[in-house]
């Protein structure tokens, strides 16, 4: 019996929620003023979350704790260390499947000495 009135309270819940939802759509539709409210409370909404950012990071920044800018910061980093280590590993691995001769005459190419 519990589980029926729980449904039926839930369901109306549901009805009452769906009401109002379109009741505030139908407002919105044709109140020009609620519009302009709700889209200046959510440029504040925007305003305030930088500038609750930009003093959080401060704060972090006072405590030197790193902050998720400084942790995206040094994945960058080291995605870049990462390629130019791949880059070399490629050359490296060109230059030891060269046969020796090859070897010599390509540094005397560039210039180094044996």
């Amino acid at each position: 019996m519990a589980r029926r009135d729980t449904d039926t309270f839930v369901s109306r819940l549901r009805r009452l929620s769906e009401d109002a939802l379109s009741t505030l759509f139908d407002e919105f539709k044709t109140n020009r003023g609620l519009r302009r409210s709700f889209e200046h409370a959510g440029e504040q909404l925007k305003e305030n979350r930088g500038v609750f950012d930009r003093n959080l990071e401060l704060l972090l920044d006072l405590a030197n704790l790193p902050s998720k800018r400084d942790f995206r910061e040094l994945r960058d980093r080291v995605e870049r260390l990462t390629g130019q280590v791949v880059n070399l590993n490629l050359k490296l691995d060109r230059l030891l499947n060269q046969p020796a001769g090859n070897r010599r005459e390509s540094r005397h190419k560039r210039g180094d000495k044996a």
